[in-house]
């Protein structure tokens, strides 16, 4: 296993409760990455339109809660599952039509959502803006703290026997067509008849992936606000910035930049958020910043994940490229991943494939 974020976690753990042997390769501490950056939101409607994805990120949604319950009792540690639903504000007239024509179409194919009007939007969230003309609630939306999990999942995967190597992968060692094994940066191979490659946003990085692999980073910066008052009950979301309640904070999210890997400060894209959280809530104006940080999703040309095995390599597999659904993906990706490393699945969905072109 190359790669320990979320994803990468989630599949080496399934793999080892079946019986393999498993190494995870990770050059920092598992899940310090982009998983630990992100805000840890469950939204399968948020991007997605009716197909194959959808499909998936409904089918990982629904799978949420049980797989929440097993990843606790198996770490003995909460991961704070919150199905609190999610505020889609509307902050005019234009946004509040489209808005509820959005929850007409979700309500008729039996999505859970509904739309309040402006007064009962401020009753349900008392500290909303004067400019909201109404909101679509999302009832089943949810969220995790994504810095619980990470954590959890290791705990989890180590006691089920995975052993992670605190190493950087360079390359993959490929004979005649079937993998061999992974080279590391310092030197050593680790022999190894099957890898699943799990690097987020580095993966196109490692040496011998397919061409088609084409997965590159896609930075984020969030904010967090320390309120002296009551936190929102719910996720907030104004279509330009969203708002999550946690630990007392309000998580504040997310640019969208293609810029590499530049880890640099941005003051001009923390004031940016602040200002989008105070459309939402005016209370929040003046308050300093509890935090501010950048993570990088691994982004690819169609928006959709690399989840299956490699055309040419036997015994090489990719759980990459998920955007910003790693979290939301993992409990499906896991199972999809075991089933084909295991041989139950010949194949995986077409949509994401890594030669679909």
């Amino acid at each position: 296993m190359v790669g320990g974020g979320i994803v990468g976690l989630a599949v080496a753990r399934a793999l080892a409760n079946e019986g393999l042997t498993v190494t995870l390769v990770e050059r920092d501490r598992p899940g310090a990455e982009s998983s630990w950056a992100a805000a840890g939101m469950l939204i399968p409607l948020g991007e997605s339109e009716e197909g194959p994805f959808r499909e998936l990120v409904l089918a990982s949604h629904r799978a949420w809660p049980l797989w929440a319950r097993e990843l606790e009792a198996d770490a003995e540690r909460s991961v704070d599952f919150r199905a609190g639903g999610r505020m889609v504000l509307a902050l005019d007239e234009p946004r509040a039509e489209a808005l509820r024509e959005g929850v007409r179409a979700l309500a008729r194919s039996g999505h859970a959502v509904e739309w309040l009007d402006a007064a009962t939007a401020r009753a349900r969230e008392p500290g909303l803006a004067e400019a909201v003309r109404g909101a679509a609630l999302h009832l089943e939306d949810a969220h995790v703290d994504n810095r619980r999990v990470g954590p959890a999942l290791e705990a989890a995967a180590l006691r089920v026997g995975v052993r992670v190597e605190r190493a950087e992968a360079r390359s993959l060692h490929i004979q005649h067509g079937r993998i061999q094994g992974v080279h590391l940066l310092d030197g050593r191979l680790l022999p190894t008849p099957r890898v699943v490659v799990a690097a987020g946003a580095w993966s196109g990085q490692l040496e011998g992936v397919h061409p088609g692999l084409a997965v590159r980073p896609v930075r984020g910066r969030m904010i967090a606000l320390r309120p002296p008052g009551p936190l929102p009950e719910r996720i907030l979301d104004t279509g330009t910035v969203y708002l999550v309640p946690r630990g007392g904070r309000i998580l504040v999210g997310a640019t969208m930049e293609d810029a590499g890997f530049d880890r640099s400060p941005d003051p001009r894209a923390s004031a940016a958020l602040l200002a989008g959280a105070v459309a939402a809530l005016p209370d929040l104006a003046g308050l300093p910043l509890d935090e501010e940080w950048q993570g990088f999703r691994p982004g690819t040309p169609d928006g959709l994940p690399y989840l299956g095995p490699d055309p040419a390599t036997e015994g090489l597999f990719y759980a990459t490229g998920h955007f910003r659904n790693g979290i939301l993906l993992a409990p499906l990706t896991a199972a999809l991943l075991r089933d084909l490393v295991l041989g139950r699945s010949v194949e995986s969905p077409p949509a994401f494939r890594v030669d679909r072109g």
